[in-house]
């Protein structure tokens, strides 16, 4: 019970009249190892039955005692109907109709931090399949020496591919195409998009302030180790992983965790990307229409990216704003922020530090009319308040959308898998 005093008021000294709480449905079934070991999260459309979709949830932690990394299967309630041990896995997303020996299939794609590649699985109903494990190459040909932490999937059009771009903590978003051909997946260079390139020189400023910040605060070093501290945080100072595509404008949309969320047309060349939405950190810097709007501060640690749909091209980004324990809503045609709002699962669980989250803004049955949310909780509690083993809040669209009008789209469904 005192880690969950703690925790609410943190929440407390953090929260504005602006963003409403809102009560999760269910929880999924705790991970099976580490108190900090979720991540990222995918949501499976069932293509007969929609009340029977599934959620798709990383692990990452490894224990001595056996590898529990890997990747979990659950159901709408959160119970778990698969666990796939694999290796350290960051995070996932999902793409339907990958062509693969005559036939259309389902594939959930998940960063590698272990092998340094892409873990493509075959996702039906109740089922998971590891298909392969695929190395991230560079433009020569040869292995990435960086660990892969962002993962979001886009169309390439009638290829029967899909584009893998896989957001880096060095600032690079490396874009690779999954293929099947002459019985076997491959993963083929496309580009490599060097984010630091689209900042101006106060912005780059603003990161190496951080870090050094960041560094110096963290306890006092030898001046050796803090030199090496202080030169690896710089080389990844950009520190990109959250991203999300949105498939019918061709946009992905990526978030430099100290400095804001970024907009990027994959149909325009060369690549030009729009800073959105920018970390605020005093009053001063306060602007109208930025997710800083009406709070003195605003809080780095920009997390997981999702797209709810709506009609004639409407719809929002969500953005997890880690820092606050809040999602902000971004509109999806004129950029601006729509407000934002915080999520508990009953009294003694608020949910907090939400890494990943997704969306499908679609009728699943009674329990999500409209659809459903399901967030990474990073401090997973149980009843009396005591931590327990991380898992995912699940909650329905239609409870957070009452507080948003305009992304509420009466007669509406969308539908992925077309």
């Amino acid at each position: 019970m005192k880690y969950l005093a703690f925790i609410l008021s943190c929440l407390c000294l953090h929260a504005h009249a602006g963003a409403p709480y809102i009560e999760a449905s269910y929880e999924t079934t705790p991970i099976p190892a580490g108190v900090d070991s979720t991540d990222d999260v995918a949501l499976w459309l069932s293509p007969e039955t929609p009340a029977r979709s599934l959620i798709i949830g990383v692990s990452k932690t490894k224990t001595k005692d056996g590898n529990h990394a890997g990747l979990g299967l659950y159901d709408l309630q959160g119970q778990q109907l698969v666990y796939l041990e694999h290796d350290r896995l960051n995070n996932v997303d999902l793409k339907y109709g990958f062509k693969m020996n005559d036939k259309s299939i389902d594939i959930a794609v998940a960063s590698n931090r272990d092998k340094k590649a892409l873990s493509i699985f075959h996702v039906s109903d109740n089922s998971l399949q590891l298909l392969a494990d695929l190395p991230l190459l560079n433009h020569s040909g040869k292995p990435i020496d960086e660990e892969p932490y962002g993962l979001c999937l886009s169309s390439p059009g009638k290829s029967g591919g899909f584009f893998a771009s896989t957001p880096m903590k060095s600032g690079i978003i490396y874009q690779h195409e999954l293929r099947y051909n002459n019985g076997a997946l491959s993963l083929n260079f496309s580009h490599a998009i060097d984010t630091s390139l689209f900042l101006n020189r106060d912005q780059q400023q603003h990161l190496i302030d951080i870090t050094l910040k960041e560094v110096i605060l963290e306890k006092e070093r030898p001046r050796d180790q803090l030199i090496e501290k202080l030169s690896k945080k710089l080389n990844h100072r950009f520190q990109l992983e959250g991203c999300v595509v949105d498939d019918e404008k061709q946009i992905l949309y990526f978030g430099m965790e100290n400095l804001g969320v970024w907009k990027l047309a994959l149909n325009k060349h060369p690549y030009q990307a729009k800073l959105i939405a920018q970390v605020q950190y005093a009053k001063s810097e306060i602007k109208k229409g930025t997710l800083a709007e009406e709070r003195s501060v605003f809080t780095t640690d920009i997390e997981g990216l999702a797209l709810h749909y709506g009609a004639n091209s409407k719809g929002a980004l969500l953005v997890s704003v880690q820092g606050l324990n809040e999602y902000a809503w971004i509109d999806r045609e004129t950029d601006r922020y729509l407000g934002s709002f915080k999520l508990t699962y009953g009294s003694t669980d608020p949910v907090t530090e939400t890494d990943g989250l997704d969306i499908l803004s679609t009728p699943l049955g009674k329990d999500f009319p409209s659809g459903i949310l399901v967030v990474h909780d990073h401090h997973n509690t149980d009843t009396h308040g005591d931590l327990q083993n991380a898992n995912y809040k699940i909650i329905s669209l239609d409870r957070v959308l009452e507080h948003f009008s305009p992304l509420q789209f009466k007669d509406f469904s969308y539908n992925p898998r077309q």
